[in-house]
């Protein structure tokens, strides 16, 4: 009888013990998800020249505004044949906190498409800055403007 509660507690100990494990792994891929700025220009900074584009400024903006969202720091960085897009994003809508599917398309200066990916910003809260970038295994250092939209 001492010999099963022991099990039984120890069962129950080690659920716990899982539950606790789980839910710490989530929060800290939640934290690094929505501060990560520590990840910007990862893998292109391991490469010597790096030519930063600011899309905003060539295109006279301070921000971009995209429904209830406004867009800032909107930036590509390129060295060699990789590339990076960052900026961030302020939800402006009290009514919804959603994630963002956006498809990206990427312009140069005259105005020609050059590139399109799409990028997932999750659980975008009201009044809340979140950054966000996405890696792009191709010279994209002849972007000049870009344009959203939602897929």
């Amino acid at each position: 009888m001492k010999n099963k509660k022991i099990t039984i507690l120890l069962i129950i100990l080690l659920a716990v013990f899982i539950i606790l494990f789980t839910i710490m792994i989530r929060a800290s891929i939640n934290s690094h998800g929505e501060h990560c700025s520590e990840c910007k220009a990862k893998h292109v900074e391991s490469n010597d020249e790096i030519k930063e584009i600011d899309l905003l400024s060539n295109m006279n903006m301070e921000n971009y505004i995209y429904h209830d969202y406004i867009f800032t720091d909107m930036l590509v960085l390129s060295s060699q044949n990789l590339s990076e897009f960052q900026g961030y994003v302020v939800n402006n809508n009290p009514n919804t906190d959603k994630d963002l599917r956006l498809k990206i398309t990427l312009y140069n200066k005259e105005n020609k498409k050059i590139y399109s990916f799409t990028i997932e910003i999750y659980n975008v809260k009201f009044g809340e800055r979140r950054d966000f970038f996405s890696e792009i295994t191709k010279d994209v250092s002849s972007a000049y403007s870009f344009e959203l939209e939602e897929y």
